[in-house]
């Protein structure tokens, strides 16, 4: 990039940490860098080589707080999630209604709302971190887990232990190979309606959990909270072997609605380890 741009990026920056962005040009303007129509014609005009510019930040990102980790011997941790970022419906009459916006289902208000829907990565390690990844949602970069094996498969190989951290909706066979060849270890929960084959016997993990008693978990306190936990190493649907929890909070072991069920690549970790990187998420 010219200095031009660098410098508009740079006070665009300066701008949000100042002041807070709230999504409109007079936030630059406001601190004095130039007129607000300048940042706008920037952004809408200005020559973007976007794929440049979104490998030098994954590449970044992750270097920073790869140094950070191993100055901690401390794990770095991907988190891998999706949201939808709210926008007021224009009119009908919106001569420039905003691009992109559409209705899409938000699992943390449990409705179809109006907005953008973001997939992002966040790479970390201890109490920093930082965007590893941040991308709209749309046809040109295919689905949700697409997005998520690109993301994936930018990270460089480490010797670094690295984990990816994810929700039910991501932890399929693709996205647990794609780590597996990029040397890193999957952590995510998972859907209590997945197929297991303990003992060579088809069995949903929901079912293969209400058949176990009592005496076959063990609590475990993560965050100072206590969990009964059960353990399953094994095949399940379309992956020969993994490491599976099967998860109640203490007060309500055997209830249904309160089961988690967590799966894991790394076989050398404990089950308190297991939970407990999964809090960094």
């Amino acid at each position: 990039m010219s200095s031009v741009p660098q410098r508009r990026i740079q006070e665009m920056i300066l701008a949000m940490a100042q002041k807070g962005h709230s999504g409109k040009m007079t936030d630059y303007a406001e601190l004095g860098f130039g007129h607000r129509t300048t940042y706008g014609y920037f952004l809408s005009k200005g020559k973007w080589d976007h794929m440049t510019v979104e490998a030098v930040q994954r590449r970044n990102s992750f270097q920073s707080i790869l140094s950070v980790a191993k100055s901690a011997k401390q794990p770095v941790y991907i988190s891998i999630d999706d949201t939808v970022v709210a926008k007021k419906k224009a009119s009908k009459h919106a001569v420039r209604p905003t691009e992109g916006v559409g209705w899409h289902y938000s699992h943390l208000e449990g409705k179809q709302v109006y907005g953008f829907q973001l997939h992002a990565a966040i790479v970390s390690t201890g109490s920093h971190a930082l965007c590893y990844s941040l991308q709209r949602c749309c046809p040109e970069y295919g689905s949700k887990v697409d997005m998520s094996l690109n993301a994936i498969d930018a990270l460089p190989v480490t010797e670094h232990p690295v984990y990816i951290l994810m929700d039910s909706w991501y932890t399929n066979a693709q996205v647990w190979n794609k780590c597996i060849a990029k040397k890193c270890h999957l952590i995510g929960a998972m859907k209590s309606n997945r197929i297991l084959y303990p003992d060579g016997k088809r069995i949903s993990a929901s079912t293969y959990a209400a058949t176990r008693t009592q005496d076959q978990f063990h609590l475990v306190t993560v965050k100072g909270q206590e969990y009964f936990v059960h353990r399953y190493e094994g095949p399940l649907n379309k992956l020969k072997r993994a490491v599976i929890l099967i998860t109640y909070p203490k007060e309500k072991f055997g209830v249904c609605n309160t089961l988690k069920v967590f799966l894991c690549s790394d076989f050398a970790l404990t089950d308190a380890e297991i939970l407990e990187h999964y809090t960094h998420r």
